[in-house]
């Protein structure tokens, strides 16, 4: 008995004593390539970046190519745009989730920095007021500006684009955003500006004071404010994405890519499959670009 007591704790000890000198071999190892490489934590660092690097650009091959990664973007707008990394508020349907919104498709697909300046209520004239006009584009590399939903809500009217140069009224939806063009261009001629036309949006408030001015009887966000963006592109020679008519959003796929609960008396949020709708459209028209 006394005899197998012995071998056990002959082998034990083996045991044991072999795992130690498989520690100190990683140790070793660590430590050479810490030497190496200033500290042991910068290496593990270092290998855990380059770890996510790589799985990112076979994710996403885009990357690779990409002329946008590491470059900043700037985004206006509304809700919409203001909506990316922020939680559903409880008047949509996927309440308390986190809204993955078209800048987040183009930071995975196209590599680039976010700087999100959507405000949620604004319409284009607020955008231009007290996010646009005070703005330094200085180090900026590109700029996206959206609005709609809230400009047709508000009675914003379309207005008229004007030459360039001009002075223009930025009480007014095509004002506001020749204003905004000009500054941008003004500071930094180098920025790339990209505008977005809204999504489709409907209204449920016919003959109510929430929808004043010419639209009050549309239900539908008007197809003027996308022919008045349009316009400005060809102006300026502005790509614009036009989301209200290439993403596939009517009357019968309403419920699956917007959000807003039935019982709203608009429905203009996308949902997280209405996002990713939009950046369908949204990626390919910027990588390409």
């Amino acid at each position: 008995m006394k005899n197998r007591f012995v071998i056990l704790m002959l082998v034990c000890c083996f045991v044991i004593l072999q795992g130690k000198n498989i520690v100190m071999a990683e140790y070793a190892s660590i430590v050479s390539v810490d030497l190496h490489n200033s500290t042991l934590d910068s290496t593990i660092s270092d290998v855990s970046y380059m770890d996510e690097s790589v799985r990112t650009r076979q994710e996403y091959p885009s990357l690779n190519n990409s002329k946008w990664a590491g470059k900043k973007f700037v985004t206006f707008g509304d809700s919409i745009t203001w909506y990316d990394g922020n939680r559903y508020i409880n008047t949509h349907i996927e309440k308390g989730q986190l809204a993955k919104g078209y800048q987040s498709y183009m930071r995975e697909r196209l590599g680039c920095i976010i700087d999100n300046q959507g405000v949620s209520g604004y319409n284009m004239t607020e955008i231009w007021m007290n996010r646009i006009s005070g703005f330094d584009f200085d180090k900026v590399d590109a700029v996206t500006i959206t609005s709609g939903a809230n400009d047709h809500k508000n009675g914003i009217l379309p207005g008229v684009v004007l030459p360039i140069g001009s002075t223009f009224d930025v009480n007014t939806y095509a004002g506001a955003i020749q204003a905004s063009v000009e500054k941008i261009i003004i500071e930094n001629p180098d920025a790339k500006i990209f505008l977005i036309t809204p999504v489709q949006g409907w209204y449920n408030e016919k003959n109510t004071t929430n929808v004043p001015g010419p639209y009050n009887m549309e239900m539908t966000i008007s197809k003027d404010y996308v022919d008045v963006m349009k316009e400005i592109g060809l102006l300026y020679g502005l790509p614009v994405c036009d989301l209200f008519n290439l993403t596939g959003i009517n009357d019968l796929t309403r419920p699956t890519f917007i959000g807003d609960k039935e019982t709203m008396p608009y429905y203009l949020h996308p949902t997280n499959k209405g996002y990713e709708r939009m950046a369908e459209i949204l990626i390919p028209f910027l990588g390409n670009d």
